[in-house]
């Protein structure tokens, strides 16, 4: 049975907005080292069914990284091919939990999205929304 590929990518530099617009974000090395164990993400719906595939083994998670601009240039090969072995999993999350919980922030901030606190601020909308992110994990690892 021939597993389908469900690609996510990692942006190369700071996207434009940011007060880092153009920086590099280091995410490849940091996913590389084990200290970004997890992307988030909108569209919790989407990659919420996707997973659900790799979890139950019919898919893989290709981690990959933009050569330049997000959407607007080629992706590099794969870092890392991920499968339900590697933990693989997802996690919902409102907008206001993701900025008002200490516990997550800071674990996000710190430890484990490769960004700085104040750059994982910087990093998201801050436009309210009701909508759902999702947390999708590279490993075990849950909050």
């Amino acid at each position: 049975m021939k597993l389908k590929t469900y690609v996510i990518t990692l942006s190369k530099t700071f996207p434009q907005g940011h007060p880092r617009a153009g920086q590099p974000t280091n995410f490849r090395e940091s996913f590389e080292r084990g200290l970004k164990i997890h992307t988030i993400r909108c569209n919790y719906d989407l990659w919420a069914k996707r997973l659900d595939e790799v979890i139950a083994g019919r898919a893989v998670l290709s981690v990959r990284q933009w050569s330049g601009k997000p959407y607007n240039s080629k992706q590099e090969p794969p870092i890392k091919i991920l499968t339900k072995e590697d933990g693989v999993g997802y996690q919902k999350i409102t907008q206001e939990r993701l900025f008002t919980d200490y516990f997550i922030i800071n674990e996000f901030g710190a430890h484990h999205d490769g960004l700085s606190l104040s750059d994982f601020y910087n990093w998201f909308d801050p436009k309210p929304t009701k909508e759902p992110y999702i947390i999708i994990h590279f490993t075990p690892y849950r909050y």
